[in-house]
């Protein structure tokens, strides 16, 4: 019989805690090992098996050559260690590093050895979906104990993004990494809660739409009248966060905390913001100071009020900021510290619901508006117009014109302020005649999400501007 050289491919190599990364943690002769069993193949098949040319293609990774019928074929024993032993602890560890979103690596460290050969002794005749799903269970029951249960959707953005180099915090795809992804790149979390992670979606936040905003609060209430959630933490884009925030400020009802956190830097970047602002958003969801406060959103060490947080930079990772009346707290070397509450209604006080919702549009004030695109507005069928004016959301004399005119066929007139800090209130009396309504402290964006919810419910002057002095 002749000898043959016998090369291991890279891409048959693996360390995801199969038999030999098994024999390797436990001390053994990983190439002895290997050696045996590939010896017993070749002599089956009439061929000479010379251990002077076996050679492992990459030593720091495992072998991953056989499957369950040939390992239990096998049937070697290293050290008291059958391959069958060996197979099925392999297997339990990476699935219970799977249901946790760990790496094999920090699910050996969480799991003494001797836990797993338990299992082993118990559920190794059993299916290995069989087996799994029960050790996944009880494991991740003893390590819970007492731990608050937190829920993280993922929604895509820039926190989930990938970007061709590390260097790189522009140019990326947002969204790419999934939520199991995301999680494990966080293994603090475990320490936080118990926590699991569902998709909503996987998209650049631009693109947020109504749909998906009902389907977030659906899913969001659904978690927190229920036992599986003590709290609730959404990865999101940026661009459109503090809407998405405030939607949901005013349509989730419960005071068990919802926060939203996201990233300025893709997860692919040197300095990627986003673990930790993920690891600081559990950490407010499982406090107790954050029940009640309503919706928040954690980014870079602060907490803020869905109502009044906005994004300041088009980059930087201090992006966000309340610029009227600041941020609620901070994230303190991991400890979360509130100094004030939010006094305007919100979640189990609003009387809004997540249903359809009708068209409301921006407009942006600026010299030499002729008014043209609020004609536009009330033709293309909006029941809204937020002007987004000078100072205190002041009109130009040719806009009020127009809005007036739209304002009479029952389109209902916001006007808010372009700046980003003060308050828009009572100016020009004509604006108070024609029914215009101010919006407070209210940037644009978040009036239009306000005056679409409102509109869904009356279009009653009055109302209106009731619920834009108690919201």
């Amino acid at each position: 019989m002749e000898s043959e050289r016998i090369e291991i491919p890279y891409e048959d190599c693996n360390n995801q805690g199969r038999i030999f990364s098994l024999a390797n943690r436990l001390g053994h002769d990983m190439n002895t090992y290997a050696r045996r069993y590939m010896k017993s193949k070749f002599v089956a098949q009439g061929k000479d098996f010379d251990y002077s040319y076996y050679q492992i293609a990459s030593p720091s990774y495992s072998l991953d050559l056989v499957d369950e019928a040939e390992l239990h074929e096998e049937g070697a024993r290293t050290d008291g260690i059958s391959n069958d032993e060996a197979y099925w602890i392999g297997f339990f560890y990476k699935y219970f590093a799977l249901s946790l979103s760990l790496t094999n690596e920090q699910a050996w460290e969480k799991i003494p050895f001797d836990r797993m050969r338990a299992f082993y002794a118990e559920y190794g005749a059993a299916s290995k979906e069989t087996a799994g799903e029960e050790m996944a269970k009880i494991l991740r029951k003893e390590m819970t104990a007492g731990k608050p249960h937190v829920v993280i959707l993922a929604t895509g953005g820039t926190i989930a993004g990938s970007a061709p180099s590390a260097a790189s915090v522009i140019g990326y795809r947002a969204g790419v990494l999934n939520v199991d992804e995301m999680l494990a790149a966080v293994p603090e979390l475990a320490d936080v809660a118990d926590v699991r992670g569902e998709t909503i979606c996987a998209i650049d936040s631009k693109d947020m739409t109504d749909e998906i905003w009902l389907r977030l609060t659906a899913c969001v209430n659904e978690l927190l009248a229920s036992d599986d959630a003590d709290g609730v933490v959404i990865a999101h884009g940026t661009d459109t966060l503090e809407e998405t925030a405030y939607f949901l400020q005013l349509t989730v009802k419960s005071d068990r905390p919802v926060v939203l956190t996201g990233a300025m830097r893709p997860a692919t970047a040197l300095s990627a913001d986003g673990p930790m602002n993920l690891l600081d958003a559990a950490r407010v969801a499982v406090s107790k100071e954050a029940a009640g406060k309503g919706v928040l959103v954690v980014m870079n060490g602060e907490i803020h009020s869905a109502r009044e947080v906005t994004k300041t930079r088009t980059l930087g990772v201090d992006a966000f900021g309340s610029p009227v009346l600041g941020c609620l707290g901070t994230v303190d070397a991991g400890v979360p510290v509130f100094y004030r509450t939010p006094s305007r209604r919100h979640t189990t006080q609003s009387e809004f619901t997540a249903a359809s919702l009708p068209r409301v549009d921006i407009l942006y004030g600026h010299a030499g508006d002729d008014g043209a695109l609020a004609d536009a507005c009330v033709r293309a069928g909006a029941k809204g117009i937020v002007y987004a004016g000078m100072g205190n959301g002041s009109i130009p004399a040719d806009v009020e014109k127009a809005l007036i005119n739209a304002a009479k066929e029952g389109v209902a007139v916001v006007r808010a302020s372009r700046g980003m800090g003060g308050t828009a209130v009572s100016a020009e009396p004509s604006y108070d005649a024609a029914g215009f309504i101010a919006s407070d402290t209210l940037s644009p964006q978040k009036a239009r999400v306000l005056l679409r919810l409102a509109l869904a419910k009356t279009n009653d002057v009055k109302e209106l501007r009731r619920i834009f002095q108690e919201y």
